[in-house]
């Protein structure tokens, strides 16, 4: 027998066991780095070990002048950061845009700089994968990029942590990106297929998602605090130093951006692999 005061009981219960999404998230990289015995940052230093070639740096006569040259790629890359966080807010330079956007970044079809600037005052969703790299590198402790790569693992995360609490997080917009693997397992498609009852078929635009994701004039900040957020969880206490520069890693989101975007096609693109099954209902002829 039942009685009323165990049910409640229990409900209590089962809602003190309920994370956070933040921090859910969190224990679920620390969850996957435990599970391959691999510590956060040597992944990082690993992965990213190539991402900078003296070519690039070339290209401006002061970052070749002030970056180390005896340290390996991925601090560099974090040097790098603090150069032109001093050198764009001396100097908004349209050609140091260019340079982080297409040398830096990689996205080397952009060409209109002219108006950039406004997209990024707006926070418009247009062309974000391109301002948000030089809002991130305006202001460190504050923005990071909009990254395709980045917003698939968060969605996915999300993703999973609402359908295992039954919650209703909402989904950031994901930009086009250049990965193929990730095109094979797209994380929008997924959330659309487990949200198929909320779409909005007969509407026009993104309201035929509905209420699922945040709305694209939101996107930009809302994912930069959360990531904020994450940053202060994952890299708590933990202290980089680079030649005489120490970074409290913790105040810093560009970590955790950068951690997002390179599990995506990896750590996340398997759960993701392992996780999903397709059923499809009896059709009748």
């Amino acid at each position: 027998m039942v009685f009323k005061r165990d049910i409640i009981k229990n409900k209590k219960q089962q809602v003190i066991k309920m994370k956070t999404l933040e921090k859910f998230i969190v224990e679920y990289i620390n969850n996957k780095f435990d599970e391959k015995s691999i510590d956060i940052l040597e992944y990082l230093k690993n992965k990213r070990n190539d991402f900078l070639n003296d070519n690039i740096i070339e290209k401006i006569d002061t970052l070749k002048e002030n970056l180390p040259k005896d340290i390996e790629s991925f601090y560099k890359d974090i040097f790098l950061k603090f150069i032109l966080n001093e050198m764009l807010n001396q100097k908004d330079d349209k050609e140091i845009h260019r340079w982080i956007v297409k040398d830096w970044g990689g996205i080397k079809t952009h060409k209109d700089f002219d108006t950039l600037k406004e997209s990024m005052k707006n926070y418009s969703f247009d062309r974000i994968s391109s301002w948000s790299k030089i809002a991130s590198f305006k202001d460190l402790s504050k923005y990071v990029i909009y990254d395709s790569r980045v917003i698939y693992s968060l969605n996915w995360i999300i993703f999973k942590y609402n359908k295992k609490y039954n919650k209703t997080e909402k989904y950031f917009f994901q930009p086009s990106g250049r990965n193929k693997l990730l095109t094979l397992l797209p994380v929008d498609s997924i959330i659309n297929f487990g949200n198929i009852e909320c779409l909005k078929v007969h509407s026009k635009g993104d309201d035929i998602f509905g209420d699922i994701y945040f709305q694209k004039s939101e996107c930009y900040l809302k994912m930069c605090e959360l990531t904020k957020n994450l940053n202060k969880l994952i890299f708590k206490d933990i202290e980089i130093q680079i030649k005489d520069m120490k970074i409290q890693a913790e105040n810093y989101p560009f970590f955790t951006e950068m951690l997002l975007f390179q599990i995506a096609d990896d750590i996340i693109f398997d759960d993701i692999k392992d996780s999903i099954s397709i059923n499809v209902k009896e059709i009748k002829i």
